[in-house]
């Protein structure tokens, strides 16, 4: 059986957060909710690929594998604090 995972974090305009599994642990990722307009990246620290800009409230659906060196970091692009979360479970 699978754990379940997620969080919410309270981000500041310009601001990010970062949805990154501890090293050794494997996560997959599902959906990733944004309560106003925000850039969503894939990176490894070094070079990023933005996969999703909303430009409002909503939940971005993904199917995504996560290690502690490939990670997702999600900015505030609002000029609002924002709540952002996400969930899926643990793989490894």
């Amino acid at each position: 059986m699978a754990t379940v995972i997620g969080a919410t974090a309270s981000v500041a305009t310009t601001a990010s957060t970062t949805i990154r599994p501890a090293s050794g642990v494997q996560w997959q990722i599902n959906s990733i909710c944004v309560a106003a307009a925000a850039s969503i990246v894939l990176t490894d620290g070094t070079n990023g690929v933005e996969f999703s800009s909303p430009t409002g409230a909503g939940a971005v659906e993904v199917n995504l594998q996560l290690s502690n060196d490939l990670y997702i970091t999600v900015t505030n692009d609002d000029a609002s604090t924002q709540v952002i979360g996400y969930t899926g479970f643990i793989i490894v």
